[in-house]
């Protein structure tokens, strides 16, 4: 036993060898996950019942060759271990039999993708145990892979027709799926007033590349239309899986390290939003990706004014505007910094900061308003224009005040934690309590409900827990903001923090807004502010740094709860997933 453990203690990958798959993941992270994406594609093509036959022997296959390609590289480091090596190769082979023959019979395949994805994930942090150089990229990998795969596995129990949002059918004249079957068969932007057509308001980015996505799936590669209609997942993945590394870049720009890196970025990588998001064939996710693009790269830009900086900022900006124009959300708080920058520049007289904000526009500007000015000038159709919904709809509060709504905490809203709808529950009410709402949607969506999990009484129990885990997760991450607002950062200084607050106002402003001037349920949905995550999660990190610094006990024992709350939330989101997963 003893002589078993001394040879599995030696059994690591070497340093050297191990730093050139990091730095590549590190150095090339969106284009890294765009290929695996893109080669899992074929295994699922974005659902359960489109993996193909061949699939399994092909998984089958490249787990086999990844297993020994790294057993081969530990040998030829380490030649003295070859027969361990063997031994070990031989029985992970039998392992990788036995799970294709479960995953053959498995009436949830995309949970053994899940599985074995994670196992390959905690192969390679076992393998790197060592490498105490490399523990801050080892750690970040699995939390952000295993997410990953958690993902996979809610896409592929996720049809297209189900928990998406206005995104009806592809062939309708109306919604999301009808304008891109519009671009695929026309391949012309609408000539006709969008008002007259459900969603055609938005700006084509998203539904242009899915229209591409289409044709080439179905002209090029010989899929199917219903199949190839499925794999548009595929494109949301890898949408929310770039959010995901975005964010990590954001916590890492503050310089946050071990668990106040860790625990935060847990937090955003399982959370159910973004899990949501990626199954969702609407244009949502990737004007977040784009949003948060344009947020981390005015933290870098503004710590050094460089060119590379100024025209990522406009090419996040415009091409996210150009995805959803409510992206310009985010202007208010890059000009705040834009000004404050622009004051220092004029007064150390470095006039060629004018040129920089000149080519910021010339970029930002046309990307971003070229579709709503064309639809102003052609159709009379408001820069501004939101299609607005029937006051008729089953879901309108237009009965109640804006006030009334927003001030009633009355202990019956969250009796139940799902989402209420009287769709759903004609004997109920629609939620319509904003911050309640708020809270309820964030993890749950507004299609997740009561009736959802009846007669599970497991994912019933994991959703409550997961609820009230949000809660006080979400006091925790408000109080960590308060806390943090005014302190100045010992490597930034105080703006970076402002300019994370000042757009998380503006996005709690407009979301308010919203709320009161379309008193409708979906309107309160968390989807339109999912920003707000990467942000608190920024502020509970830095809190947590600060708290590990004090030595007062109440300083250990707050960011041991922190610790606790956000840990539980990954945990508890993911097992509700995986959960829901196998009752869908």
């Amino acid at each position: 036993m003893s002589k078993n453990k001394h040879i599995l203690d030696k059994a690591v990958l070497p340093a050297p060898e191990s730093n050139r798959y990091f730095q590549l993941l590190e150095r090339h992270p969106y284009l890294c996950s765009l290929l695996f994406c893109l080669l899992l594609n074929p295994l699922y093509f974005g659902s359960e019942n489109g993996i193909p036959t061949n699939a399994m022997m092909l998984e089958t296959v490249a787990l086999l060759i990844i297993g020994f390609y790294l057993l081969w590289r530990l040998v030829r480091y380490q030649p003295h271990r070859r027969i361990p090596a063997a031994a070990a190769g031989i029985g992970f082979t039998v392992l990788v039999l036995l799970g294709a023959g479960q995953y053959r019979k498995a009436v949830h395949p995309g949970l053994w993708l899940m599985l074995g994805g994670c196992a390959i994930l905690a192969g390679i942090l076992w393998l790197t145990r060592k490498q105490a150089q490399n523990q801050r990229r080892r750690i970040s990998l699995f939390l952000i892979g295993s997410s990953f795969f958690l993902r996979l596995f809610y896409v592929c129990y996720t049809p297209i027709t189900r928990r998406q949002h206005d995104v009806g059918r592809f062939g309708d004249e109306n919604n999301h799926a009808g304008y891109i079957t519009y671009l695929l068969e026309h391949h012309r932007l609408p000539d006709f007033d969008p008002r007259d057509h459900w969603q055609f308001y938005h700006p084509p980015l998203h539904h242009a590349i899915s229209a591409v996505w289409l044709w080439l799936s179905e002209n090029v590669f010989g899929i199917g239309s219903e199949v190839a209609q499925e794999s548009l997942q595929t494109l949301t993945l890898f949408y929310a899986t770039a959010v995901i590394i975005t964010a990590y870049r954001i916590l890492r720009h503050f310089k946050l390290e071990g668990t106040a890196l860790y625990f935060p970025l847990a937090v955003i990588a399982f959370h159910p939003s973004f899990i949501l998001f990626s199954g969702s064939i609407n244009n949502d996710v990737l004007s977040v990706a784009f949003l948060l693009g344009a947020v981390l790269w005015t933290l870098k830009w503004y710590e050094k004014q460089t060119w590379e900086g100024i025209l990522k900022i406009a090419l996040y900006m415009g091409l996210g505007m150009m995805t959803k124009l409510s992206v310009a959300l985010a202007a208010f708080s890059i000009g705040a910094v834009f000004l404050v920058v622009l004051v220092r520049q004029c007064r150390a007289k470095n006039w060629r900061i004018f040129g920089q904000y000149g080519a910021f526009l010339g970029i930002c500007a046309p990307l971003g308003l070229w579709y709503p000015i064309r639809n102003l000038v052609r159709f009379g159709v408001p820069l501004n224009y939101v299609q607005e919904m029937s006051v008729k709809s089953d879901q309108y509060l237009g009965d109640q005040s804006f006030l009334s709504r927003a001030l009633d905490f009355s202990p019956h809203q969250v009796a139940k934690v799902f989402e209420q709808w009287l769709h759903y529950d004609a004997s109920g009410y629609n939620e319509y309590n904003p911050l309640i709402t708020l809270l309820k949607n964030a993890v749950f969506g507004e299609y997740i409900n009561q009736y959802t999990v009846d007669g599970h009484p497991l994912a019933f129990s994991l959703g409550v827990v997961l609820f009230w885990t949000e809660v006080l997760l979400a006091a925790a991450a408000f109080a960590a903001m308060v806390w943090m607002f005014w302190r100045k950062h010992k490597t930034l200084g105080r703006l970076p923090g402002l300019f994370l607050v000042g757009f998380y106002g503006v996005l709690l402003f407009s979301f308010y807004q919203l709320a009161a001037s379309a008193p409708f349920t979906c309107s309160m949905n968390y989807r339109y502010i999912t920003p707000t995550c990467v942000i608190g999660a920024v502020f509970l990190g830095l809190a947590f740094q600060r708290l590990r610094q004090m030595e007062k006990p109440v300083c250990r024992w707050l960011y041991r709860i922190g610790y606790a709350l956000c840990g539980g939330f990954a945990v508890f989101a993911a097992l509700f997933y995986v959960k829901l997963g196998m009752i869908s």
